[in-house]
């Protein structure tokens, strides 16, 4: 820690897994030119102080994996100059404030594993620098706002074990051009899959574990996708037969769905490692010169 009151920051990992415990205090308001306050893996209990808004200076707010509860405070929204927000792995409930919309330097917004409830505000679709947009494993509600994909450098958007409402995944989502990763995984959504043709670096699809329904687009992904998880929904129609042609795919999971049809045997699979196609109404088989060379090792799978 600098012994400089007016340059104080303390070091990215010094108050890192130290077995801390108790609450933190309101008293850290009082460090106007604070950039870093980190308290990650410690034991640290109560709710988030209101005063942590006054430390305008603040770039990393990283208070992951310790027992805080209550809700998030509205004056971390004045928090102008944050770059990253850690709060992942807590206890934190209620709903995520709407002034966070003038976190303009935001970057990564961590939240997952929380018990954080209500709407996804549309007013954070505002934030002109954020790309990693992490709330998975909440209570989170309402609708899939449309006006996410406004944001002009999402990279990745994980929602996974959330419940809106039987909502629809907007389409808006297919014109996401940063987006690096989509994972909607058990989140009560129905409606169609939409066509993410259009996303040119998609790496990762999950919207397994839905209501999903309708027939998957015929229009290839991006040749950089290494999964593609449709798993459990109420999928009808044929595989794609482009599946089999995407370069780098590594996963392929559409099993307990209600394809029909061939699977398709006329691509060679060089990179997979895990097939599921299980619990669906599928003909054929998986030609052995489809695997030839390859040896299933215990990470890998073929479930037909």
């Amino acid at each position: 820690m600098s012994t400089n009151p007016q340059k104080l920051d303390i070091n990215f990992q010094q108050l890192l897994n130290m077995d801390l415990s108790g609450s933190l205090s309101p008293a850290l308001g009082r460090l106007p030119h604070l950039l870093t306050l980190c308290f990650i893996w410690n034991k640290i209990n109560g709710s988030i102080p209101k005063e942590i808004g006054n430390i305008t200076t603040l770039e990393l707010l990283l208070l992951n994996g310790n027992k805080l509860t209550g809700s998030l405070p509205d004056e971390l929204g004045n928090l102008s100059n944050l770059d990253r927000i850690q709060i992942d792995e807590n206890n934190i409930s209620g709903p995520i404030p709407t002034s966070f919309a003038k976190l303009n330097k935001i970057v990564h917004f961590h939240m997952n594993n929380n018990s954080i409830s209500g709407q996804i505000p549309p007013e954070l679709s505002k934030l002109p620098k954020l790309k990693h947009f992490l709330l998975d494993n909440n209570k989170l509600s309402g609708y899939l706002p449309q006006e996410l994909a406004q944001m002009p450098n999402l990279a990745i958007l994980q929602l996974d074990n959330n419940n809106f409402d039987g909502a629809t995944i907007p389409g808006s989502f297919e014109n996401i051009p940063t987006l690096l990763k989509l994972s909607l995984r058990n989140c009560n959504l129905h409606g169609s899959v939409p066509d993410l043709s259009g996303i040119p670096n998609l790496g990762y699809l999950d919207l397994s574990s839905n209501q999903l329904n309708g027939s998957i687009p015929i229009n290839k992904l991006s040749e950089n996708i290494t999964t593609i998880d449709l798993s459990n929904n109420n999928l009808t129609g044929s595989i794609p037969t482009n599946f089999f042609s995407l370069p780098l795919l590594q996963k392929l999971d559409l099993s307990s769905n209600q394809l029909s049809g061939p699977i398709p045997t006329n691509k060679l699979l060089n990179n997979i490692t895990t097939m599921l196609l299980a619990n669906n109404s599928l003909n054929g088989s998986i030609l052995s010169s489809l695997w030839q060379n390859r040896f299933l090792n215990g990470s890998e799978s073929l479930t037909l």
